[in-house]
This record gives C-alpha cells, sequence and structure tokens, in this order.
C-alpha cells in the first residue's frame, strides 16, 4: 500500500491515517512536541527539531520538577 503523506510504498499502514509507520510515528512526536512548546509547531520551524527536541526535554524536566 502507498503511505498518504510521504507516497512510498509500505507493507504497514496505519489504517485510520492511511500513514506509513515512520509518517505515523513521525506526527505524533511533532505534535507532542508542539504540545511541550505551545505553540502548534511554530517553534520546529523556526529553529529546527534538534533543538526543539533538546528544549523539549528541558521544558518536560521543569514541568515534572514542580
Amino acid at each position: 500500500m502507498k503511505c498518504k503523506k510521504c507516497h512510498s510504498y509500505a507493507l504497514n499502514i496505519a489504517p485510520k491515517s492511511g500513514f506509513c509507520d515512520v509518517c505515523y510515528y513521525k506526527s505524533h512526536l511533532f505534535n507532542l512536541l508542539a504540545i511541550l512548546h505551545g505553540d502548534g509547531g511554530h517553534y520546529i520551524d523556526k529553529h529546527g527539531v534538534d533543538k526543539a527536541v533538546k528544549d523539549g526535554k528541558k521544558i518536560a524536566a521543569n514541568k515534572v520538577a514542580r
């Protein structure tokens, strides 16, 4: 089957989304980063994934420490 997001052919396609495994998990992880940063994904667009993950870890640690 063909992924609706990246259009590659994959053996495992998520039934509800139509995404391959990579796109499916990537979309969930990007949503989680957007929730941590509270911006709907704009932080990732502006600073890149590496910085968003690094800063997201700090945000999560601060929330747990409270």
